[in-house]
Formats: C-alpha cells, structure tokens, sequence
C-alpha cells in the first residue's frame, strides 16, 4: 500500500495546473480552459432511426448524427457485449453502420460512440428483425454460402433447418448428378470436402424435410486451377500461397469402425482419415504375424480392404500417420467368427451383391457433458450396402427407461406422404444410402453417465462407435452450473445514463441470487429486479466492481462472479486507464524467475496499479509486487505458480484489467494401471494402461523391453496423454516387461511392469448360443420374453438386435434376456442373439409373429335407397387371419332376399321393411370386432318410423295435410 500511496503523490505533484470544475482544457498543452456547458463545447450525438423494423435478408443502415464541430471519431458496438456481425459495413467515415443482409441474431440494440477533440457521448438504436415465415421447414445454409479454397484444402458447409416438427432430416446433394465426391461427408448437415481438387467446383444443394414439406439451401465452391509459378511450390506452401508458409501441425489419425466382427469369407473394410500439416503419408501395420501385412489385403491409401476374411486375418491394425512434425497412430480390431459360404449373405443364405459392404458408423458429438434435468441428444449415421439399421446401446448397463431413439426415415413412410417419400427415395438412389438414428433422453439423470454405443448392422456384419456421456450431479436437488455468469462481462455506462447487469445462474428451478458491490453497500440509485442489477442514473461514484452471489443453504458452498463497471463522465475524453504487460506470457522451469511490467499508456491520473490472480486469490508468499505496482515477479517458481495474473488499473473514471499467463514447465511422469506384477490365464486379455502428465503435455508409447517382437502403440498426440496396450487373447510369449515412455521437451521417464501369463484351466472356446423357442407367437398387446443362453471361454458376453430393425424403444435386457412390454404388429420380425468372446462371435435367432385381434369398419356406414334398389353393405376388418364375418339385423332379422360372401351384405328389391341397424362382427383366433350401419328406405309415400314422419313435418309447407295410419303418410301439395 506504500507504493501505491507514492504513486498517487508521485502523481498530483507532476501536473500542479488543471481547469477548474466545470470547465474543459489543458493549461499544460496550451489549451485555454472553457466552461463545459457552452453550446460551442458540447456534443450532441443521435442515431436514426431509434428503432426499426426489418424483415430477415433484407437491408438495414443506421446513421449517427453529431453537431459539434469535426473531426468526429466514431465507434459502434452493440449493448448486449456481442460482437457486431461480420458482414456490417462502416460507411462515410464510420458515420453509418450498415448491414447488408440482417439475420436474427442481429436483433438488440446497437450504440454509436462519437468523439471529438474534448467530448465523448453515445447515442442507441433498435433493430428488430423480424422472421415472417409459416413455412413447415426452412433451410439455412450459414456464412458464408460461398467459398473459394485450394486444391488439396478442406472445406465445410453447415446446413441448419427450423422445422415445426421435431423430427426432420438434412440431406446434401450436388446439383447436376447429385453425386457428392468421394472425399466428402456429409453428417447432420455439415458437407465435409477433404483434398478438394479442382473438379469438386460446383452448386451444392441441402435439402431438409420433415412430414410436411421440403426446402433447399444452396452453397457454391470454387477450386481456382493452380498456376504455373505455383507448380513449382510444395503442396505445404500452396495451402498457404506463396507469402508465409502455414504453420506446421502434427499428424492425428482416427480409424472407423474401431472394433469390427466379420465372419469368414466375409467382406472387411477399415478407413483411416489423417490431418495435419504438411499433409501426413499413411502407413498400415498389422494383422499377421510379427505385424506383417496379410497377403490377400489391399491398401489404397486410408482405406484397407480384405475381400475374403480368413480367420487369421483376426487381430489389430494400426494406421500410422507420419510428417515432418511427428507421427500418431490409430488402430483397430478385427474378430473374425465362424465361416460362410463365399458370396453368400451369412444371416439369411442368399447371394451377396459384388457392391456390399460393412456399415461404416459415425457419432456427434464423440463426448457430451451435460447437467442433470437437461435433455441429452445423441446422433448416429451408418452407411453400407445393404443399408444397415441402427441399434442404441448402453456399454456395462441398460439404456435409460425414457431413452427415445428414433431411426432414418422410416418414421415418415405413410400414404399421406407419397410424394415426399418419392423425393427423399431420389435424393438416396443418387448416392450410397445412409441410415441416420438420434436418441433423446429427457430430464437426464447422473446414473445415465457412461458409454453410449451405435451399432450398424447389416447381412455382410456389424461395427459400433462410441460416444462418452458424462451427467454432472445436482447441487440440493437442483442443478446449478458453477460458471455463473454475468452480462455484459464488460460494463461501461455514460454518466447520467442507467445501466443493467444480468446475473445468469443455470438452474432448474432458478435459483436466488444476492447482489452487493466490493466497496460496501449498494447505493439508493440501485435497484435489484430478481437477478438484474439496475443502476440509476450512473455517477461516477457507482465505479468499481459488483458481485453476484448464489447460496444454496446452510452447508453449501457459495458461488460468485463478478463485472466492473466504468462510468465515464460527459466531461472525460476517454480517460479511463489504458494498459499493457511485457511480456504478454512466460514459460519457466521450477526454481526459474520471471517478471511481468504493467506500463500505463494513457488515462486521467492518479491511476492506481494493482496485481491478482484471476480466482481472486491471495498473491503466494515467491511473488513480488514492487515499483508502485507496476512489476510482478515469481521467484524461484513451482508447479502451484501456473496460472493467470491480472494488472487491475483504477482511476476516477473506471478500472481497466490486463491479464499475462505463467507456464511451469514440468518433466513427464507415467503411471500404469494395474501396477505390476500382472498376472492373466492363458485366453485372458491383457489390458495395460499408462496416464503421463507433465507440461508441455507428453506423449506416451509402449513397447517390449525382453522380445523382438517389439510390440509399439502411441498416444493420441496432441489429445489425452495416455494409451492403453492390450492383448486380445494372452499367450504364455506374452509374458515378459512391458515399459510405458512419456516424452516432453523436459524430458522422458520410463515405468515398467511385469506381466506373467499363466496356464488356463480352461482352453479358450468360441461360444455356443441357443434359444429354447425359436419361434414364439404373442398376442398384440401382451408382453413377450425372449430368452437366449451361450456357454463358452471366456464367458460370452450376449447382446441382441432385431434383422433390419432397431430393437423396439421400450425393449429392456435383464440379465442376458430381452424383455418386450406392450408388443405391437411393428414389433414382429427376426430377433438376433449375438455371443461374443474373444475367440469370436455366434448368433442364433427368434421368429417372434404378432397376432392381433380384429379391427372392423362398416363402408357405408349409413346408406339410404329407394324402394326397389339395391341395398349394399361391405365389412372391412383388419387382424390376423382367417377372419369369419357375420352380417345380422339389429331389433330383426335378415330379409330372406339377402345374400352375405364373406363381409359383402347385398339385398336386392329393397322394401321399408328393410330399413333399420345392421351388425357385423369379424371373429379370428384372437378375439372380435363389431360394426354398424344404418339402413334408410325412401318412397314417394312411406316412411320408416313415425319420428321420420316428425321430421319430415317440420320441412312441409303450411298447407300440406299428413294423413298417417301408422307407417305410411299420404301428402297433398297445393
């Protein structure tokens, strides 16, 4: 406190001349003291229009309009802290803000800033934008719609859809052929291009649809030819062009499927995708012995293909991406079970097309991290021929009872939607079809933490992907996410004007929130609106900073963040504090030390220098704040120094905060689980993992230290320091030392551990999977078990799936068995058992038939003739067959001239006799349905009943006379 003391004397004593209050200039500067108020001083500031209306797409200018005299400086910003759009425009010097094309996001209220040689003021104008469109879908293809990139670029266009109903698809297509190339994906709407070449230039189209209707986005890609000077430049420096080359970026594979089960003679596909810079080459390794390459598979490029599994094509695969900055691999396994007739479709016995292939499954997002009580939405894809379906599950558990999935579109068949259907049927003929699923589990709850699976199946076999879910806990109940935050994070009013702070708390229920400031009390001009803090007619006494508090109860932890508020006055030229630090960071060895200078480059004095670390926390007992505030330094620096320092500069007319991030730099350390000595049965798995930590983060691999078999695997650098070595099936070879490296530019540490592989007890066993009743027969309505038993070593682990289907949302599996509540006709079909071991996979199958009761309509079911017609009835009636229809009168019997053919009733020569109800009933083996219908016989002079004759009577003319002797009435018209 003694510096900043001699800071604010050091201060005052070096400027002894100022203007008095109320009057404007710098005696120092030769500049003559004015009153401020004077019509010559002041600076009148307005924007036209105050508000506006616009539609979305069109154009919008605003104008700021300032009497004083020039030169005017101005700067618009937006009231809420966002960014003003990229695509405005500053026009005629800054004077007018113009947007092109406004979207919704541009709605709020946008500020003009004018300065002049004195003054500062501020002038504030609405845009509203308003989105007239009742249309069922609307596509959208985000900015920008146009791109122009390099041969051997990636490029991406996001297409998004406002749909009135919740379940709608987004397809990409290109215009023309309607092919996408073969480097591109297309998932959830975004179209990924990757080694764009010359002739993906073009129109590409994204339709969405739902049940209702369809709409289009449109987004264009140009690929400029390379020209000759650049032929002579390396690919690495034409991404870039021919100024500074782009920045080097270590390779990252990823191989999908990551675990694959083919049976043999099967089909087997693996795809690797690299990126980085320059562009990676790729190596396959693996998949015979000593990690050699088997004969019969082919490798072009990212793709290895092996058209006929033999079963000791079995075992793992490594893609190894390689550049001038490093290498990084990614593998794969591939179980192979029993064998199959070459060409032939191992689950229903006939010829596979040439075309098959496996399914090819992606996930979005790969990791979700979610509050308890939200809505947790996961989305899949699987492509392959024949098109496989989708199946959800949960690894090491069951999925949620109120998990929804929904599958591609089979959701939308129906007659209503013919020419729909008809449409998205085009848009997949011209590409290879693709099955997308999405499951949705509302009100979320922490026990639905884990590991969420996709699997596509299809006649040539099944692979999976993963997704990790992780559900934070409620705090008392209710969630309440720590990162409260405040907006605008950046407070800064003009003085006489009012201020809102909003505090958002994330919370079901929202939770209270308690607002004070960090000088004392809040003053009579503030005003607490729930979680908006309003501040009244700001001074410059309402400076400095306002906290926002949340406490749950007694007990609980109290959560907090803060905003600064700068209230400049009418009479300051932006004399709020400006500041910098050099150096901007630092990266330090432990016992290294660094300073940091906060330089003040402008404001009105005295300005107070203060340092804080950004939690708020005290300064620790190695860090020096000297020279009035101005130098931090961290001597002999440790591990807990790492972090984020905030220069904080406070004056009269605000606070301004500059922050400078610490590194400690820190050898590797690697830990493996289990710790040593591990000891596994012969068939058994072995499952190392290594976790390396250190700064920068290191990378980890693995080997053999005791064999030629040097067995290698590499972290996902730059992702999570560590990697897990397995072995699929332990071997007494298998035994031995097994050493976990993690590198970093400090170092490299080594952590060995001991594995013995015993002899089993058992001989490893392909499982053997059986079901009691292969085919079961239920009643619509009823719940079904399905039951299935496999025996083999390692102990099999059993999962279920239904033939091109996914398994009913409300299925359950309890203990091997699948349970399914409340079955419907959709429900029928061939339910697959599938065991899996180590030594490979079986599956045996259940018919499982539907049977439902009869449903029975009458067409018509109210007719009317004329005496002497033909009276015709028809039964239609849907239900398990043979259904048995019978046709009966109602309060009578059948007339004697009717003839019933099955559900068809037809009397000829109808008489009023005949009019009345009449019943079918449609009886099968389940049950019985009813029908009615009524029956009116019309003549020039009978009627039925006497309420007919009533009826009639009210729609006569007055001078009509009724003479009725029971059944019939004669009529007199005049």
């Amino acid at each position: 406190m003694c510096g900043s003391t001699g800071l604010y004397m050091n201060v005052f004593l070096s400027i002894p001349y100022s203007c008095a209050t109320g009057y404007v200039g710098n005696p120092q500067d030769r500049i003559k003291c004015r009153p401020f108020n004077t019509a010559a001083a002041s600076l009148v500031v307005k924007v036209y229009p105050e508000r506006v209306l616009v539609a979305q797409g069109s154009p919008v200018t605003l104008r700021c309009q300032v009497t004083g005299p020039p030169p005017h400086y101005y700067y618009w910003s937006r009231e809420d802290g966002r960014p003003v759009t990229n695509s405005a425009i500053r026009q005629r010097q800054g004077e007018e803000l113009h947007i092109p094309s406004v979207q919704p996001s541009d709605t709020g209220v946008y500020v003009c800033t004018c300065r002049d040689q004195r003054n500062t003021n501020r002038s504030r104008a609405e845009i509203v934008v308003t989105t007239v469109s009742s249309k069922p879908i609307q596509v959208t293809i985000e900015e920008p719609k146009a791109r122009s990139v390099t041969v051997g670029a990636t490029v991406s266009f996001i297409c998004t859809a406002k749909s009135q109903s919740p379940a709608y698809t987004l397809v990409w297509t290109r215009q023309g052929n309607g092919k996408l190339p073969n480097r591109a994906m297309d998932f959830n709407g975004i179209l990924t291009i990757q080694n764009v070449q010359p002739e993906d230039a073009g129109i590409y189209l994204c339709t969405g649809s739902n049940m209702f209707a369809m709409d289009e986005g449109t987004a264009v890609l140009y690929v400029p030819e390379a020209s000759q000077t650049q032929m002579f430049y390396t690919t690495y420096e034409m991404l870039e062009g021919h100024g500074k080359p782009r920045e080097g970026v270590q390779p990252v594979a990823t191989v999908t499927p990551s675990v694959l089960t083919i049976q043999q003679g099967g089909h087997a596909e693996f795809h690797c995708t690299v990126t980085g810079n320059p562009t990676p080459a790729i190596e396959w390794i693996g998949g015979g012995p000593g990690n050699r390459m088997s004969p019969n598979a082919v490798v072009r490029g990212g793709v290895l293909t092996i058209p006929a599994v033999e079963r000791e094509n079995g075992g793992e695969y490594i893609c190894k991406a390689l550049n001038t900055h490093g290498e990084h691999t990614s593998r794969a396994v591939l179980h192979v079970s029993g064998s199959q007739t070459v060409g032939r479709d191992p689950l229903v016995g006939h010829s596979r097309s040439p075309g098959a292939s496996l399914p090819h499954v992606q996930v979005s997002p790969q990791r979700v991290d979610i509050n308890e009580g939200e809505t947790l939405r996961l989305y899949c894809r699987a492509g392959g021929r024949p098109s496989p379906g989708l199946t959800w599950k949960k690894q090491e558990g069951q999925l949620s009872p109120q998990a929804i999935p929904s599958h591609g579109f089979q959701q939308f068949k129906s007659n209503s939607l013919d020419v729909l259907q008809r449409r998205i049927e085009e848009l997949q003929a011209s590409m290879e079809r693709t099955d997308i699923g999405t499951l949705l589990i509302p009100n979320i709850k922490s026990s639905d933490s884990g590991t969420y699976l996709c699997v596509g199946t299809n006649s040539i076999g099944s692979s999976e992907a993963r997704i990790e879910v992780t559900v934070n806990r409620a705090i008392g109940g209710d969630t309440i996410s720590s990162a409260i935050t405040i907006q605008p994070s950046i407070a800064e009013v003009q003085e006489g004007q009012s201020l809102d702070l909003n505090c958002f708390v994330p919370g079901n229920p929202p939770p209270a929130v308690t607002w004070r400031r960090e000088s004392g009390r809040l003053s009579a001009n503030h005003q607490v609106l729930g979680t908006k803090l309003r501040i009244l007619s700001a001074s410059p006494d309402d400076s400095g900073k306002y906290i926002c508090l949340v406490e749950r109860g007694p007990g609980t932890p109290i959560r907090q963040a803060s905003v600064s508020v700068s209230v400049t006055a009418t009479s300051s030229r932006l004399q709020t504090p400006i500041i910098s630090i050099e150096p901007h960071s630092a990266a330090l060895r432990q016992g290294e030390s660094a300073s940091f200078k906060c330089r003040v480059n402008g404001g009105a004095e005295p300005i107070r220098l203060e340092w804080k670390l950004s939690n708020n926390q005290p300064l620790p007992d190695n860090v020096k704040v000297g020279h009035y505030g101005t130098v931090i330094t961290i001597a002999d620096a440790r591990p807990s120094n790492q972090g984020t320092y905030n220069c904080v500069a406070t004056n009269l007319f605000g606070i301004t905060q500059s922050i400078v991030s610490l590194i400690i730099r820190e050898s590797p350390v690697a830990t493996v689980t289990p710790q040593g000595p591990v000891r596994v049965r012969m068939g058994e798995p072995i499952n190392l993992e290594c976790q390396a930590s250190g700064e920068p983060r290191p990378s980890v691999t693995w080997h053999r230290l005791d064999s030629a078999r040097n067995t290698m695997l590499s972290s996902p650098v730059p992702m999570e320091s560590n990697a897990i070595m397995q072995v699929l099936v332990a071997r007494p070879e298998d035994s031995g030392t097994y050493v976990c490296t993690a590198r970093n530019d400090e170092g490299t540490t080594e952590t060995r551990v001991e594995v013995i592989v015993e002899g089993a007890a058992q001989v490893p066993v392909t499982p053997r999977a059986s079901v009691p009743d292969p085919l079961m027969v239920v009643v619509e309505g009823q719940s079904t078990t399905l039951r299935c038993d496999a025996h083999g070593f390692p102990v099999p682990k059993i999962t279920w799936s239904k033939l091109r289907a996914p398994l009913p949302w409300r299925h359950k599996v309890v203990d091997n068995t699948l349970i399914l509540p409340s079955v419907g006709r959709a429900d029928a079909g061939e339910y697959i058992c599938n065991a899996t071991n180590n030594m490979g996979t079986t599956e045996v199958t259940i018919m499982l038939d539907v049977e439902t009761p009869p449903y029975a309509t009458s067409l018509p079911d109210d007719v009317a003739v004329r005496v002497g017609e033909v009276i015709r009835l028809q039964c239609l009636a849907h239900g398990t067959p043979p259904l048995l229809f019978q046709w009966t009168k109602l309060n009578g019997s059948l007339s004697t001239r009717a003839d019933v053919q099955g559900g068809d009733l037809q009397i000829n020569l109808a008489i009023p006799e005949d009019a009345g109800a009449y019943k079918c009933v449609a009886t099968n083996k389940v049950g019985t349905s009813e029908a009615h219908a009524k029956v009116t016989v019309r003549c020039k002079y009978c009627a039925v009943t006497t309420l007919s004759v009533l009826i009639l009577q009210t729609k006569l003319r007055p001078t009509t006379q009724l003479l009725c002797n029971g059944k019939c009435f004669h009529e007199k018209h005049t």
